[in-house]
């Protein structure tokens, strides 16, 4: 493995700012995520856009098209074929690396810069960009976020009961991905190094050439609508709580503390994420973060699939690029969308220290659930009273909406593996559900866990 890259890459890698000086008339901003092009049906999607509609438009793709460089290369080409200005940044299936993952570089660093290179060879953006201003529409600054998840992101309570695997034995960038000697992807440090790198964009403004934290500064202070976009998820609160979970250790591998600290500092309009493949519409002390995800052809045809985001929670998976705003005139935002996750919890309050699985997920765990719940019933909490049907009204409050949600496990695990690289390590007391007769992880055990996550129906 190489050393980690501590000096300043070469001019080749920086990260630019441009301006769009050249447009006349008003243009629109969309936004999509997790496209996952080695799937043939969404390379169908993507390639079947219109050509002239968005011509005078841009498209933010807040990462997630496939490890595989040809195809990360075909479908940046095949989106700067149909809009006037593209915008990128690597998710994780992007930064794979390893051969079984379709990867072809020694490190995701390396993978990293190879993308950036295609990035750059196309005219695809990733860095800040100011479009600028008409006669006849706003000006708006495109702010492009790199970022990588940590565990410490989660901060609130395990489902301690529950006899689940890690997530570094589960997600699958853990046997995808190589990082540097002295970067521990189970740790902040990859998280850290990644949220550093923005740093290193620099921009020509009327206060001259600014970079660093001037840039960001300036950015927020220039008076104009800003849309920031990362892959990873910037706050907690964009994912459902745990007890809503089939794989309740999702949050660990799906955020950073360090790219939430950077919005906050921004403060934009709109910040546009991925990752997670839930639609979401929710605005958090004044920034409105919005996830448009294409996810997988399983998930978009499931009936209560909660990709969804429109007009109404009936909405299916988007399969175009949303609209996040136009700028014509003084310039408007999408209005407000529903998505299924977003509107629960914006009449919901979190409660992550209710630890009682939803109806939904309890089946998966019924042993571990029934002996923590006659633990809870011996303490006579009258709190603990919460009732397995869910004819409580405490149960009834945790629940999303029956008719949208509940009916079908929400796809929360849609990156985890139909096949997964198992290290030859021992199997630690919380994955003995996966253990083999020989004390090792069991790779058709955990194959059967996944698929049941993903596949199985639950009746209300």
């Amino acid at each position: 493995m190489c050393p980690i890259p501590i000096s300043n890459p070469s001019s080749d890698d920086d990260i630019r700012v441009h301006t769009d000086s050249d447009s006349q008339s008003s243009l629109r901003v969309f936004a999509i995520s997790d496209i996952h092009t080695d799937c043939a049906q969404n390379m169908q999607l993507m390639t079947s856009l219109s050509s002239t509609e968005y011509q005078n438009d841009v498209l933010i793709v807040a990462g997630d098209i496939s490890g595989d460089l040809s195809i990360v290369q075909a479908t940046l080409q095949n989106f700067v074929s149909k809009f006037k200005l593209v915008f990128f940044v690597p998710g994780n299936h992007d930064l794979w690396c390893k051969k079984h993952s379709g990867g072809d570089a020694n490190s995701s660093i390396d993978k990293m810069y190879k993308v950036n290179k295609i990035c750059d060879q196309l005219g695809v953006l990733r860095g800040p960009h100011l479009i600028e201003g008409t006669e006849n529409s706003q000006a708006c600054w495109i702010v492009p976020l790199l970022s990588w998840y940590h565990g410490s992101f989660d901060t609130e309570p395990d489902l301690h009961y529950l006899d689940l695997p890690p997530v570094n034995h589960i997600m699958r960038d853990f046997y995808s991905c190589v990082w540097p000697t002295g970067m521990d992807a189970s740790g902040e440090r990859v998280a850290q190094y990644m949220d550093l790198l923005n740093d290193r964009a620099t921009a020509q403004t009327p206060s001259g050439r600014l970079t660093g934290k001037r840039l960001w500064q300036h950015i927020r202070d220039s008076g104009v609508p800003v849309i920031s976009y990362s892959h990873f998820l910037p706050r907690l609160e964009l994912i459902p709580e745990k007890r809503f979970l089939f794989f309740p250790h999702l949050a660990k591998a799906a955020g950073s503390r360090f790219l939430g600290e950077r919005v906050a500092r921004l403060s934009p309009d709109v910040h546009i994420f991925g990752h997670t493949h839930f639609g979401w519409d929710m605005v958090l002390d004044g920034v409105r973060y919005i996830q448009a995800a294409v996810g997988y052809p399983r998930e978009r045809n499931n009936v209560n699939s909660p990709l969804g985001i429109g007009a109404s929670t009936k909405e299916p998976a988007p399969k175009e690029p949303l609209l996040i705003f136009d700028s014509t005139g003084d310039g408007r935002f999408q209005s407000e969308l529903s998505a299924k996750w977003s509107d629960y919890y914006k009449t919901h309050p979190r409660e992550p220290s209710n630890l009682r699985l939803a109806s939904w997920v309890r089946p998966h765990y019924q042993k571990e659930a029934d002996e923590w719940e006659r633990a809870q019933a011996s303490d006579l909490d009258p709190a603990a009273g919460v009732s397995v049907c869910g004819s409580d009204a405490k149960m009834q409050l945790s629940q999303p909406p029956l008719t949208e949600v509940t009916r079908t496990m929400p796809q929360s695990t849609s990156s985890l593996l139909p096949s997964i690289a198992i290290p030859d390590t021992p199997c630690p007391g919380d994955a003995r559900r996966f253990q083999g007769s020989s004390g090792k992880l069991d790779l058709d055990k955990i194959q059967t866990y996944l698929k049941q996550i993903q596949c199985k129906q639950i009746q209300c």
